[in-house]
């Protein structure tokens, strides 16, 4: 039997809807995910590019060109659920949402939540932005550089007292110079009373090696000979206490229950190291005045009959430009005039997509504001549940273009009373009940927040640590029911 084989060709006729982006659009959505460095650069690049346009004032540039401080600040899940028990599952739908949270995103949230001056906040900041893979700043940049030179009262002793406040936040250690000084570090703030850990661990730690008490205590006797030998020699701290194997041994224990490395259990946020900038977007202020309505344009959120907040953007971020007064007047020369049209349309498009970027950042801290009034009233433990494509539908945007202004990448901070926060900070999953209620109730940031008050009471009361479940059960009372094992998630972190 013959295989007969043919081929023919059929036209048909379609239509077909493209939508391609115009080069203006294209600079505008480009300039909403810029940092303020980066768009600054682009400012400049323009103005040197066109003649048709000139820069007015830079409030961030000295008259020899040097930059000023305080306008941007250096801050150096698949699964596959074949074979899952229904806990594992459960879990499974608990973690879907949740993100692994970075070194600087666990230091930045106690930072956030602590009211203490704005210069130190921010102080403290850029030294959180400026660790390492291990929590340490020594292989970084040096804590002098962050110092506003302009401030006398910016001093070493305001630097200790900035890096005091960051090794005192969980887990406790970091922004220590090295390893090694971390463990002291640790040791002074867990027990101050362990002198002789602490004379080990300051310069001395050569003497643990190996670990045996005997043969560490006659190290320890030996230095004490060959110090006290000295003339004029000051006491040393161990001077009065009982040297002996058992002491040794204890100080040894305590050592090594310490953490070289504290920094271990969290992803670590290399995107900002070294040159990366964060930028103060927003400032929400409260005020008081008779507002009837909420005007999102004009940054205006009411709170009530007498109260509402003001969300601005912060003068001399960046650069005022103008049209170059020459090119505001028509020329009766055709070559003249063309070149003059070509420029200045360029000019008013890049001036154009400037203001939208602003616009369209205040318009979305805004609306941030309004979702989540609650935090800017109350502080932190009060976020609700929020998405980025929520807020994109009610202010009538793509969801792509609120990801552009309040990504992870290049983080752009928004100042309230209670701190600078990061805009990606208001935007929290929702934790599934245990009890079967819909999941998004309350918002991850408000269970850690809730945990962490508890377990902070609680170690002021001189309790025992609490259990898992316990916790659980202290949030079934703040009508949060959640199952232990997300408890224990949220725990774990720390």
């Amino acid at each position: 039997m013959a295989l007969i084989q043919s081929t023919s060709q059929i036209q048909k006729a379609s239509q077909k809807q493209i939508q391609r982006m115009s080069q203006k659009q294209i600079q505008a959505v480009r300039f909403l995910a810029l940092n303020t460095r980066d768009l600054r650069e682009e400012i400049y690049k323009a103005v040197e590019e066109n003649p048709a346009l000139e820069i007015v004032e830079d409030v961030s540039v000295n008259a020899d060109g040097s930059s000023l401080s305080g306008e941007s600040y250096r801050l150096s899940q698949g699964h596959s659920q074949g074979g899952m028990t229904a806990d594992e599952y459960q879990q499974a739908l608990e973690n879907l949402e949740d993100n692994t949270e970075t070194l600087q995103e666990h230091l930045l949230f106690q930072l956030n939540s602590m009211q203490i001056p704005q210069n130190v906040q921010t102080f403290c900041t850029k030294l959180i932005y400026n660790l390492d893979n291990n929590g340490c700043f020594g292989s970084g940049l040096k804590p002098e550089s962050f110092l506003d030179r302009t401030n006398p009262n910016e001093d070493q002793s305001f630097i200790d007292k900035c890096i005091d406040i960051v090794q005192r936040l969980d887990p406790i250690g970091c922004c220590a110079k090295t390893p090694e000084n971390s463990l002291l570090v640790q040791a002074r703030i867990i027990d101050p009373e362990q002198t002789l850990a602490i004379f080990l661990l300051d310069g001395n730690l050569e003497m643990l090696n190996p670990p045996e008490p005997l043969r560490v205590l006659r190290k320890i006797k030996d230095f004490q000979k060959s110090w006290h030998s000295k003339a004029f020699a000051p006491a040393l701290p161990i001077d009065g206490l009982v040297l002996n194997e058992a002491s040794v041994q204890e100080a040894i224990q305590f050592i090594l229950s310490l953490n070289p490395h504290p920094a271990a259990g969290f992803v670590h946020d290399s995107s900002h190291a070294g040159t990366q900038y964060a930028d103060i977007a927003l400032i929400v202020e409260k005020k008081t005045g008779n507002i009837p309505f909420d005007d999102l344009e004009k940054g205006i959120i009411k709170i009530d009959d007498r109260n509402f907040f003001q969300v601005s953007t912060p003068s001399g971020n960046l650069p005022t430009l103008r049209i170059v007064p020459l090119f505001q007047k028509k020329s009766q020369n055709p070559e003249v005039q063309a070149f003059r049209e070509k420029y200045l349309s360029q000019a008013n498009d890049f001036m154009g997509n400037l203001q939208f970027r602003e616009s369209s950042i205040l318009l979305q801290g805004c609306q941030i504001v309004l979702e989540q009034k609650e935090f800017f009233l109350k502080g932190p433990g009060n976020l609700k549940p929020l998405t980025r494509r929520y807020i994109a539908e009610k202010i009538g945007v793509h969801e792509s273009t609120v990801s552009r202004a309040t990504g992870k990448k290049n983080p752009r901070f928004i100042q309230t009373e209670f701190g600078l926060f990061p805009l990606s900070y208001f935007f929290q999953s929702g934790v599934a009940e245990a009890s079967g209620g819909s999941s998004g109730s309350v918002s991850a940031e408000s269970v850690k927040y809730l945990i962490k008050k508890f377990e902070d009471e609680n170690k002021k009361k001189g309790g025992k640590k609490l259990s898992d479940q316990k916790i659980s059960d202290m949030l079934k009372e703040q009508g949060i029911t959640i199952a232990r094992r997300t408890v224990n998630k949220y725990r774990s972190k720390k």
